[in-house]
């Protein structure tokens, strides 16, 4: 009977250790990785690259990646706000809500609220330069397995 109890004691804290060690495996860790790529890369302005795990850790309901990535500036801020408000290739507006549409952009680029944003995000970058970022990616355990938990995005400290 001890013998029976022994084997039970030792399941019982093996299969604890496991719950506690439990993480998302290294596919949907790299599939969210490959996803926030996508999602920060800005055609013709940013390309990431070298985006890899760094750590991970178990905080309340969420297991935490941490990733580090570098982003590439292939044109300066300048450009950057010419390309991002859009104001280089606008036609001639047709109608009202594109005319409207056009002098909100103007807007934007010319107060320098979009100068602002970007330098607030990025700093104020030139081309070539390479930034070298974090971000912390979250995973929740479902019924189904582990998710990325894509509503939230927390970038770290750059």
């Amino acid at each position: 009977m001890f013998r029976y109890f022994k084997y039970l004691l030792i399941l019982i804290f093996m299969l604890t250790l496991a719950a506690c060690t439990d993480k998302p495996g290294k596919g949907i860790v790299s599939t969210a990785i490959d996803q926030f790529v996508k999602e920060e890369s800005v055609e013709n302005i940013f390309e990431i690259t070298n985006a890899h795990h760094e750590n991970g850790y178990q905080l309340n309901d969420f297991y935490h990646v941490e990733i580090a990535y570098d982003r590439n500036c292939l044109v300066g801020v300048d450009e950057a706000i010419q390309k991002l408000s859009g104001l280089d290739a606008l036609p001639q507006p047709d109608n009202l809500v594109e005319g409207m549409l056009s002098g909100f952009l103007e807007m934007i680029a010319d107060t320098g609220l979009l100068r602002h944003g970007i330098e607030q995000k990025h700093g104020a970058f030139k081309k070539g330069d390479v930034l070298h970022e974090t971000a912390t990616l979250k995973f929740i355990k479902t019924e189904k397995g582990w998710r990325y938990f894509e509503d939230d995005i927390n970038e770290g400290d750059s």
